[in-house]
């Protein structure tokens, strides 16, 4: 990549990232878009615009009024109690199993499910299918300039179309998702005449959609990975993102997590599904010098004022030194053969600073040992792991 990559002045996002700009004050082009600063009038919008929508449901016929996604991560379990105790819903969960998930992940989907007297969907991906989308899709979107995001991207299209089809099949009007809400896109709540730009028409959709095609072809037609976009607006289902609507927060999340029987550590921190992170990370880092996660992180930073790290809050500086210290335990392990003890003396001595900005040593282990999977991982989809930028 050719010349000096900057740095938003206001966030954390670089000049390597093809479809920003950036001002004469060096700052973003997403920042200065007014829509990266929602307002409380717009967050009750969405929240009336969700209570109707459930209302609604609430009067189907359906066996179902929600397809609510849990990965077994505390944000999706506490989403899943939302649906049942506060908005008095039938939700199915769907929980997607993958080879590569932990499993911890599956045992507390199997036991949120029961403990709220849920029906629970465990969908096994096919392995080699999501190899083949990751080893031949991942270059492929990147080549397109789909952004440092592009690893996840491609494993969010996969859940999204299962959800969708499986949603149409089974009837139910709305699939639900516990992201957070420095995750959550632009529109909330995605219903009427919105659903099929929302899922076709944005750039990074498009994309997506584009790169499937390549990978499978007409392999895939009429399957369950394949979103029918020929269906009419009011066959597809709506989208809804409650947790980045809602008064959200994970200590409330986990308070409530703990009435209903779990212990903070069935959580890992509260993340079970991001064991890839690092591994994508290498590949946005080759690409654009950044962490597969820097958007949320940079739209975290912009709508706070801090950036969550562990147990710590960090200002814009020490957001910045701490995506570079990710970085730098990131490509440790990926460019080292190295055995070094699984214990956190021997992570401490290494990466000091970034166990000082987590300010909590088991979600430091936590992060570590996921790192520590980077090359396993290249070799289970059958990658090389690309060089780095410096």
């Amino acid at each position: 990549m050719a010349g000096e990559i900057r740095v938003c002045q206001r966030c954390l996002l670089k000049s390597s990232i093809p479809y920003l700009s950036f001002d004469d004050q060096g700052v973003c082009s997403v920042c200065n878009d007014p829509r990266e600063r929602p307002t409380d009038d717009s967050r009750q919008v969405a929240a009336d615009q969700l209570r109707q929508l459930f209302e609604r449901a609430q009067h189907g016929r359906g066996a179902y009024d929600v397809l609510v996604l849990v990965s077994g991560g505390g944000d999706s379990a506490y989403l899943l109690d939302v649906m049942v105790n506060e908005y008095r819903l039938k939700p199915l969960a769907l929980f997607l199993a993958e080879s590569i998930g932990p499993p911890a992940a599956t045992r507390n989907a199997r036991r949120i499910a029961k403990t709220l007297g849920v029906d629970l969907m465990a969908f096994s991906t096919e392995a080699e299918l999501v190899k083949r989308w990751i080893r031949e899709g991942l270059p492929a979107a990147l080549g397109r300039d789909i952004g440092p995001h592009a690893g996840r991207d491609l494993f969010v299209h996969l859940r999204r179309a299962l959800s969708c089809n499986l949603a149409i099949r089974l009837g139910i009007p709305t699939v639900a998702e516990g992201i957070l809400p420095h995750q959550g896109p632009e529109l909330l709540v995605v219903q009427g005449a919105d659903r099929r730009e929302y899922f076709c028409h944005t750039r990074k959709r498009r994309i997506l959609l584009d790169v499937f095609r390549e990978v499978f072809r007409n392999e895939l037609t009429g399957s369950l990975y394949d979103l029918d976009l020929a269906r009419r607006d009011d066959e597809l289902p709506n989208m809804v993102f409650p947790n980045a609507i809602l008064d959200y927060s994970r200590p409330r999340a986990r308070a409530r997590l703990q009435e209903l029987g779990f212990h903070p550590t069935d959580f890992r921190g509260f993340d079970t599904n991001t064991d890839v992170n690092p591994f994508a990370s290498c590949f946005s880092y080759a690409a654009h010098d950044c962490h597969v996660n820097i958007e949320p992180m940079a739209r975290q930073l912009r709508r706070r004022g801090t950036l969550q790290a562990g147990r710590r809050k960090l200002d814009r500086d020490e957001a910045l030194e701490f995506v570079n210290e990710l970085k730098g335990a990131t490509l440790f392990f990926a460019e080292r053969e190295r055995e070094l003890p699984d214990e956190l003396p021997a992570y401490a001595q290494l990466f000091p600073r970034l166990r000082e900005l987590f300010g909590h040593d088991e979600i430091f282990l936590g992060r570590i040992r996921r790192k520590r999977k980077v090359r396993a991982l290249a070799d289970y989809f059958g990658m090389v792991l690309p060089q780095a930028q410096e």
